[in-house]
């Protein structure tokens, strides 16, 4: 399972891969390949890999790669799930917020997502979004939270980060701040 295709400089994140599983009988002599995760667009994260798992002997076995631009995750293959993405589960997505004064007191979220758990799915989970806030002042409450993370979970391709960017919009200038 890897981490990759984190979001920067307003990117979104990458999918995770999915991962292959052999077992049984001709667990030895197989090979199960999961899916790779698609990379984020401009306006959603990537979507997952598709799971794999292989019970039989002398064959190989792939899951799907998550579809590019934010499309679905990848089909999982005999009897594995397949990876987070559209509709299924969803992306982190594209959110641009402008206001003269913006007060956070709750959450401001664009995460990617986990897919559905059963036995045989260890798919990709889905990337974060890109969160771009710009305003003349900014507040926040002592347990506001902006996230824009991948999906993760145990077991399965994490998501890749997205990216926040906020700051202050002065005269027509962008600064941008921690």
């Amino acid at each position: 399972m890897e981490l990759d295709k984190a979001g920067t400089n307003r990117a979104t994140g990458g999918g995770g891969g999915g991962e292959g599983k052999a077992d049984g009988a001709g667990a030895p002599a197989t090979i199960s390949y999961g899916g790779a995760g698609a990379a984020g667009s401009s306006y959603s994260g990537g979507s997952g890999g598709g799971a794999c798992w292989n019970y039989r002997t002398n064959q190989n076995y792939y899951g799907g790669n998550g579809v590019e631009n934010g499309g679905a995750g990848g089909y999982g293959y005999n009897g594995a799930g397949p990876g987070a993405g559209n509709p299924s589960g969803g992306t982190g997505g594209l959110l641009v917020i402008y206001a003269k004064k913006m007060i956070n007191n709750y959450q401001i979220v664009s995460r990617g997502s986990v897919p559905p758990y059963d036995e045989h799915n260890y798919a990709g989970c889905s990337g974060g979004g890109s969160i771009n806030l710009f305003y003349e002042t900014f507040e926040k409450s002592a347990n506001s939270v902006i996230d824009a993370t991948g999906g993760r979970q145990t077991y399965r391709g994490s998501g890749g980060n997205g990216s926040i960017t906020k700051g202050k919009m002065i005269e027509g200038t962008f600064i941008q701040e921690d």
